[in-house]
């Protein structure tokens, strides 16, 4: 099934035309094609960003919880039950 296509108009500097025209002859795609490509990879690149924070995060917030249980940490549990743990 094909998707069906939206139409923009965008403007880029002569430098990015040159260098969007060397892309599309070197890879024999159209420009839209490169741009959809391009956009797409950086739609990716965001995304693993996004996820590495996330897990980045979390990682912080189990360190943070590390040895406690409860309002309490493991070490005050032993010593209340004499070091029986």
């Amino acid at each position: 099934m094909k998707t069906k296509k939206v139409r923009k108009t965008i403007s880029v500097s002569p430098e990015v035309d040159r260098v969007l025209r060397l892309l599309s002859k070197r890879f024999k795609k159209s420009q839209n094609q490169i741009i959809e490509e391009l956009v797409k990879e950086k739609l990716k690149e965001l995304r693993k960003e996004e996820r590495l924070k996330a897990f980045k995060e979390l990682v912080e917030m189990t360190e943070n919880l590390r040895g406690v249980v409860g309002n309490k940490r493991i070490q005050d549990i032993k010593e209340e039950m004499g070091g029986e743990l």
